[in-house]
């Protein structure tokens, strides 16, 4: 994929996908960063690495657990929305049964 160094094209691109798609979206709040921070603890506690010295982002990636996901699961917890996913999140699902997960495909 190439970058467009045409800064018109680009703004003209973040327009279009803002007045496409944001009513789509929900924001991430500070309330938001609480729930992603419960569930990064919650996956600690439950999954914990083999050393103290373990980076967050090294153990995240040994569980299996993408942070985009957790970023996913952590804004559907705090909207009281379902995630729907293909993809398993077991570490995820495990660390917060308050969320909902389907599979429509």
């Amino acid at each position: 994929m190439s970058v467009s160094t045409d800064c018109q094209r680009r703004n003209d691109y973040a327009k279009f996908v803002i007045e496409e798609y944001a009513y789509n979206t929900v924001d991430i709040t500070a309330a938001t960063r609480e729930y992603y921070a419960t569930i990064i603890g919650r996956i600690w506690q439950k999954h914990p690495p083999g050393r103290a010295t373990t980076k967050t982002e090294r153990h995240l990636i040994d569980c299996g657990v993408d942070v985009n996901d957790v970023w996913l699961v952590s804004a559907a917890w705090e909207h009281g929305l379902i995630v729907l996913t293909e993809d398993n999140m077991a570490c995820i699902r495990d660390a917060v049964p308050e969320v909902a997960f389907d599979c429509w495909i």
